[in-house]
């Protein structure tokens, strides 16, 4: 009788080592399943859904902290010309490359997704106007010296900070504007929503 006892509590503690196991499995599952509805297939940075989420987290947290949050729109410069001429693959890898770079060269708490099309964008969160000035600056050159194989890949960027209530919509809106004009200036460069206020 005991030692019946003792195999039906061994078979139950190698069944309960089993069902931990699955749970594990399922658990790491989930997780691979959850980052793929946040990632960017052909970059590997957050996606639109990933960046909404972030952002929606870091405005929190600042209004929370009462710290600043920026953010950096990024356009790369003459895009569809460079597509036209050397081909989509190649468009792709500029756009991999692009995301490779400014993912090295972010701060590693900044978000960096791919916002669409051509389009990148930068959280960062507790970095004032000033700040954000520097990091995308940093970025543009750090694009602009990247080993492009086909030809010179620059970028465009419009920076924005939060005011006193964090607000995305106006966050998105005034980086975005920046963005615009400084294609319109011929691209290449950075310039902060302030500078137009």
């Amino acid at each position: 009788m005991v030692a019946e006892l003792d195999r039906n509590a061994t078979r139950m503690q190698a069944y309960q080592r089993e069902l931990e196991d699955y749970q594990r499995q399922i658990e790491r599952a989930n997780a691979a399943l959850e980052e793929e509805t946040v990632s960017d297939s052909l970059t590997g940075v957050k996606n639109r859904r990933g960046f909404d989420q972030a952002l929606h987290q870091e405005l929190a947290r600042a209004q929370r902290e009462k710290t600043p949050v920026s953010l950096l729109m990024i356009d790369i410069d003459k895009f569809k010309p460079f597509n036209d001429q050397f081909g989509h693959p190649a468009g792709d890898e500029a756009l991999r490359e692009v995301a490779r770079v400014l993912d090295a060269h972010a701060r590693p708490f900044d978000v960096v997704a791919r916002y669409g099309g051509e389009e990148f964008v930068v959280i960062l969160p507790r970095v004032d106007a000033a700040g954000a000035v520097s990091i995308a600056e940093r970025l543009r050159r750090a694009i602009e010296a990247a080993p492009w194989p086909d030809r010179a890949i620059t970028v465009s960027i419009g920076a924005s900070t939060t005011g006193r209530e964090p607000d995305s919509t106006v966050l998105l809106d005034f980086a975005d504007g920046t963005l615009y004009r400084m294609k319109q200036r011929g691209g290449n460069q950075v310039a902060h929503a302030d500078d137009f206020c």
